[in-house]
């Protein structure tokens, strides 16, 4: 028997596939790539229990990655379904089904992998394998539209029952999240009620208010950046200090920090992690500022907040808006 640490309560979205807004509602392999790559990449999994609404940073991504996804199964899956019907089926037949050799050789390290499970045509599903045994011909799931919860696959009478009631005619590994690489995912943010700023919750820490003490949080809703180089205005950071949004196009340490000193870019793959903040004509919640002072990212609409540098934060001309719709 192999368990990996994977726990779906704490590493696992905490809303279900299927429920997402606009034509694009199912997006399992999606969630299951952006799963892997909030792990990999060392990030707290979004803390919101209601999927991202269309146009929302995440679902964007988590669309994206089901793109990405498919791209790298479609053909796989093609076989599988391929593999009843005449001249067909005698081609590929065991081209598709993987093993439990497999299964354990590559999930010992620890790690969960990405699975593929398919029925009838045009039935799939992505999911991840997070533990197996050989003996009972069980597998452990991470299955997006079961969250917060360990579900498993039993091998019955030649088809494997799922614990949530259906049933599949087979798997298969899926290795494009491994060749494609992990991606760094939408940052999840909170607005402090004290200082208006947004502070990262991504990396596990709450950071320095520039009223004294930590960040006090809204937890009513979540805030998420565009995570494209295209999208939004470049150049903002995540200073890894009081672990607020500032600006620096050029990426050094500027402004003022509530931790003293300049603000301080964090670091992600070797260099200074850049964020785009979306333009104010675009969705989401608008009245936020870059303020003039200390180069922090905060929200006008009820004040303007704790500055260290001038008491409140001051104003830019230009506003921004900061996305956290669900559906």
């Amino acid at each position: 028997m192999i368990t990996t640490s994977f726990d779906p309560k704490k590493q696992g979205f905490h809303f279900d596939n299927g429920t997402f807004g606009g034509t694009f509602s199912v997006l399992c392999g999606g969630m299951s790539y952006a799963t892997m790559d909030y792990l990999q990449c060392g990030m707290k999994i979004p803390e919101l229990r209601k999927a991202p609404a269309t146009g929302n940073p995440l679902h964007d991504y988590l669309y994206r990655r089901q793109c990405t996804a498919h791209y790298y199964t479609w053909h796989l899956f093609a076989v599988a379904w391929s593999s009843p019907f005449p001249l067909i089926g005698g081609v590929t037949s065991g081209l598709s089904q993987g093993s439990f050799a497999d299964l354990e050789y590559y999930l010992t390290p620890g790690g969960p992998l990405v699975m593929c499970l398919y029925g009838g045509v045009a039935k799939g599903h992505h999911v991840l394998a997070i533990g197996c045994d050989r003996a009972k011909q069980t597998i452990d799931l991470y299955d997006n539209n079961f969250h917060d919860k360990r579900s498993t696959l039993t091998l019955q009478n030649g088809a494997w029952a799922h614990s949530g009631g259906s049933t599949w005619k087979g798997w298969f590994l899926d290795w494009g999240h491994y060749t494609d690489g992990a991606k760094m995912p939408p940052l999840a943010c909170r607005y402090c009620s004290r200082c208006h700023g947004l502070y990262a919750t991504s990396f596990g820490k709450v950071g320095q208010c520039n009223a004294g003490g930590s960040h006090s949080g809204n937890m009513d809703f979540e805030y998420f950046l565009p995570c494209f180089t295209n999208e939004g205005e470049r150049g903002w950071r995540l200073c890894q200090k009081c672990n607020t949004l500032f600006y620096s196009p050029s990426g050094q340490a500027t402004g003022w920090c509530a931790d003293g000193g300049n603000h301080s870019p964090a670091i992600g793959g070797g260099e200074a992690l850049d964020f785009g903040i979306a333009d104010s004509g675009d969705e989401g919640e608008k009245g936020w500022y870059r303020c003039n002072l200390c180069y922090s990212l905060f929200w006008g609409g009820n004040g303007n907040g704790n500055c260290r540098v001038g008491g409140t934060h001051e104003k830019s001309t230009k506003q921004y808006a900061v996305d956290y719709r669900t559906v």
